[in-house]
């Protein structure tokens, strides 16, 4: 986990020998580099929570206080941070990927070679498209061509210099990738913390919605969906459980975390809006959240199964977006019938109304709030605030106030990306994102 000089030194591919299905196995076994590698800035930048004062100031991590008010200096190179884990994930994945392209991987059945090759593509991809959400602006169809994407490192080797592709070709890329990963992934795992064909039809369905190709998004949910459609009645967990949901549970398709928590309550207190639109039947408002005493109320937990920030795929995810996909075709009534399997397991029991027939915009309107409340704090939120503010009837203006400073983020604003860490910029040349 020693990722800092990530960029500054050049690993010796003689250390890493393989030659086996069981060698690429246990490398892509690591879950410090895999699974808990994905950033977490956009979490504290996109306003579900706020900060008093004097909490922003005891935040440890230089990080984490220049994220909350989309500042100038956001990754000090002395830390962790989120440029230099997921490069790490993506690094090991070429490994893998080099490997098998040279033919070096011989000891294991084709379907085995197949196996790890599918998880090497589909581990790059979603470190990739995580740093795409952080450090490159929203897809655009107008912009994206020329938009300055992520370096796209396809190879272990560290001679290639570095260079930025554009957003175009970074989505390009993933897709790519993960339609491959698709064909050669298993149909099953016994480890969540591994992906499977479903996993990837599910991820695809994320990244789909996120570039607007809706009809693609909506038909690879359904692909995920055929194969795990289960949904938790969360009136069989324990509201008053400091952890009510277990790890690994039902709905979770593929688990990966957030590399970094949130601060522990009371410090960081949810948006009241966003508290109060739960409805009080809804148990989400007791299962997700937790009272500090004094009229605010922190994050409990989610399906990480603790404090942490569960990032991975799972079922109630692919509803919504099924859902939004189907109210942005056209398709109200199924979109609302999606929206109403999912519901129907988070209220009281016998106490959920089913939606009626309503307009195309307000049912797109109510679903992407739900998506909201559901999803909220699974790493989400940043990017579908990028997405969001090229639509004007869904764009938001985020304000914080520290100091007696209030900071406000206009939609589309310079500052929804962030900024490179100096050191890379130093080193590599590559254009720094403007702010």
């Amino acid at each position: 986990m020693s990722c800092e000089k990530f960029l500054d030194e050049k690993p010796n591919k003689k250390l890493v020998v393989l030659s086996s299905v069981k060698d690429a196995q246990a490398l892509l076994n690591n879950t410090s580099v895999f699974i808990t590698a994905h950033p977490t800035s956009g979490e504290f930048a996109a306003g579900d929570f706020y900060l008093l004062t004097e909490d922003w100031q005891s935040l440890s991590w230089q990080s984490h206080r220049q994220s909350y008010i989309w500042g100038d200096h956001v990754f000090n190179d002395m830390e962790r941070n989120d440029w230099s884990l997921p490069y790490v994930a993506v690094y090991n994945a070429n490994v893998i990927l080099d490997a098998i392209a040279n033919g070096e991987i011989k000891q294991g059945t084709q379907r085995e070679i197949a196996d790890v090759q599918g998880q090497a593509l589909f581990y790059r991809s979603y470190a990739l498209y995580s740093l795409l959400q952080i450090f490159a602006k929203a897809w655009d169809n107008t912009t994206s061509k020329s938009d300055l994407g992520i370096p796209l490192r396809l190879s272990s080797d560290f001679n290639i210099p570095v260079k930025r592709a554009t957003v175009a070709e970074c989505y390009e890329q993933i897709i790519k990738d993960m339609q491959e990963a698709v064909v050669l992934l298993n149909e099953t795992t016994t480890l969540k913390t591994r992906p499977t064909k479903t996993a990837a039809h599910a991820f695809l369905a994320r990244i789909y919605l996120n570039i607007g190709r809706y009809e693609l998004a909506r038909a690879s949910a359904s692909e995920a969906l055929a194969s795990h459609s289960q949904l938790i009645n969360y009136n069989t967990l324990d509201t008053t459980a400091e952890n009510p949901f277990a790890i690994f549970n039902e709905e979770v398709i593929y688990h990966v975390r957030l590399w970094n928590f949130l601060p522990y309550p009371p410090v960081p207190k949810i948006d009241p809006e966003l508290f109060a639109s739960y409805h009080h039947d809804d148990l989400r408002r007791t299962l997700f959240f937790i009272s500090n005493g004094d009229g605010t109320f922190s994050y409990k937990s989610g399906y990480n199964g603790d404090d942490g920030l569960f990032n991975g795929l799972a079922t109630d995810e692919l509803f919504l977006i099924r859902a939004e996909c189907y109210a942005r075709l056209g398709q109200t009534e199924k979109g609302l019938q999606d929206l109403d399997a999912l519901l129907s397991k988070r209220w009281k029991a016998e106490s959920y109304i089913p939606y009626s027939t309503m307009t195309e915009v307000d049912a797109l309107k109510i679903i992407l709030d739900e998506r909201r409340k559901e999803l909220v704090f699974r790493g989400l939120r940043w990017s579908d605030l990028k997405r969001l503010n090229k639509e004007p009837r869904f764009a938001v203006t985020l304000k914080k106030k520290i100091e007696d400073k209030e900071y406000v983020l206009s939609p589309n604003d310079n500052r929804y990306v962030f900024p490179i860490p100096s050191a890379v910029i130093e080193m590599t040349g590559i254009q720094q994102n403007p702010r």
